[in-house]
């Protein structure tokens, strides 16, 4: 017995631990396994929402095919009330096509007229990380997106979301040239919502397109698009309004009520398809920054000054950088560049014009007008942190685009460089003989001029401190 005790074999107390220790390794790797980042049991959750998701989109193309009448004709109304009566927990917005479909799993679509679906996606599931290089939402049509407050956004072809841009309208959405070739590719523009949008608070807020009289703090009195072809400006005591220094105006369209003919400055491209698809869509882009070029300093050097003799302005006897004014060399909307300034008004409004308004574009650039001026300051008093911004003064500094002025005074809604460096063209009709071309804005030059600031000039005139700035409308 004692010899066959002596001849069992045991574990040693070292194999007993490394036993335990390969055992506590192997019981963590199962774990990771399981429940990582990348496991087991989130890829079967994730493979379930995928599956739950996929069968949802199926019941919906069922009840889509159900839901024609005898005609062949697909009714808004009957694929609506089957979806929420069929779907638990699905949602459907709208009276009519589109139809919007949100899940109760988050999941959104869009249904059209002629049943299609297509999927919905917010600001901020498209927006650009950072590092990251901005990617066209679509290459061949306009997207519509929600920002996180369900506000609609029309996005034109070629573009994206830029990284730094807000999530929802209020915050200013900022889209990014993501396709065109060449130097417009990298510019920037911001959406300036019309009609009716929800706020970061809850509150709804309307913003109307039109023309503003803003004769004293925050009073931004409307003035109709249809039958108004005039305004004066109210004189005004306020110490923070400039009104009375400058020049009542006539309408960007032309206009027979223009009986001067020889006043030769250019109009907006098409003043009512700029506002027909403006309230169609619920909003415009207007560039973030006034009009830049692709050089390091502005566009005109002056070294010396000479005063014209009739004494209509100054004209410089040296200029430097001068670049093509044809429309052949396009302008930017990115921070950090040059100024494009000393240009007449009729040549702003050709760059402007040549931009994009390539017919494969489904865009419209032009030299912004009135309407857009005016409604984009009502915008930003209502939506950001300064409800007086038309009365902004500029800075009495001139430098790159977007550098100077909105730094000093908060960004308000990711839109730069309206209250300066240089006041800017628009396509404005002034009525005083001699004085046809209006330019909009602040100036370093002039510390008096603000946002709301209507100079006229003659059409000829080019200065360093007037530049313009672009639209796009779809």
């Amino acid at each position: 017995m004692k010899k066959i005790i002596n001849q069992t074999n045991g574990i040693t107390l070292i194999a007993l631990v490394v036993t335990i220790i390969v055992l506590l390794i192997l019981a963590g790797i199962s774990i990771m396994m399981l429940s990582g980042n990348n496991g087991i049991l989130q890829r079967a959750g994730e493979a379930k929402t995928v599956t739950d998701e996929a069968q949802i989109k199926e019941q919906i193309k069922l009840i889509i095919l159900e839901s024609f009448d005898e005609t062949v004709k697909l009714k808004a109304s009957r694929v609506k009330d089957n979806i929420e009566k069929q779907i638990k927990g699905t949602t459907v917005i709208g009276n009519d096509f589109p139809l919007k479909v949100t899940t109760q799993a988050g999941q959104k679509y869009i249904i059209k007229s002629n049943g299609e679906i297509e999927e919905r996606f917010t600001i901020d599931q498209k927006k650009t990380k950072s590092g990251e290089k901005v990617i066209a939402l679509s290459q061949e049509d306009t997207t519509e997106i929600e920002d996180n407050l369900g506000n609609i956004v029309k996005v034109p072809k070629g573009f994206g979301i830029a990284e730094d841009s807000g999530i929802n309208v209020e915050q200013g959405i900022v889209i990014e040239d993501a396709m065109h070739e060449g130097t417009t590719k990298g510019s920037q523009f911001v959406w300036v919502p019309v009609g009716e949008i929800t706020k970061n608070d809850g509150t709804n807020v309307t913003i109307q397109l039109g023309r503003y009289q803003f004769n004293k703090p925050s009073d931004g009195t409307e003035i109709p698009i249809q039958g108004q072809s005039e305004l004066k400006y109210i004189p005004t005591t306020d110490s923070n309004s400039i009104n009375t220094l400058f020049y009542e105006f006539k309408d960007d369209a032309e206009s027979q009520n223009i009986k001067n003919k020889n006043y030769e400055n250019k109009k907006a491209l098409n003043i009512a398809a700029f506002i027909e698809s403006t309230i169609k869509n619920g909003g415009y882009y207007i560039a973030r920054y006034e009009a830049g070029i692709n050089l390091e300093e502005n566009q005109y050097v002056f070294a010396n000054y000479e005063m014209k003799e009739d004494y209509s302005g100054i004209e410089p006897t040296i200029m430097a950088n001068v670049i093509a004014r044809d429309g052949t060399v396009k302008p930017l909307s990115i921070k950090g560049k040059g100024v494009w300034n000393a240009v007449t008004q009729g040549e702003a409004s050709t760059i402007s014009k040549n931009m994009y308004n390539i017919s494969s574009d489904k865009i419209t650039s032009d030299l912004i007008n009135s309407y857009a001026w005016d409604t984009a300051i009502s915008f930003i008093e209502k939506c950001s942190t300064n409800n007086n911004y038309a009365n902004q003064k500029a800075s009495e500094v001139l430098s790159t685009t977007g550098n100077i002025h909105d730094d000093i005074i908060d960004i308000q809604c990711n839109i730069y460089d309206m209250a300066g460096n240089v006041s800017e063209w628009t396509t404005e009709t002034g009525v005083e003989n001699g004085y046809p071309c209006v330019c909009h804005g602040g100036s370093y030059m002039f510390n008096g001029m603000c946002v709301n600031s209507r100079l006229g000039t003659g059409k000829d005139f080019k200065q360093i401190f007037i530049g313009f700035r672009t639209i796009l409308y779809l």
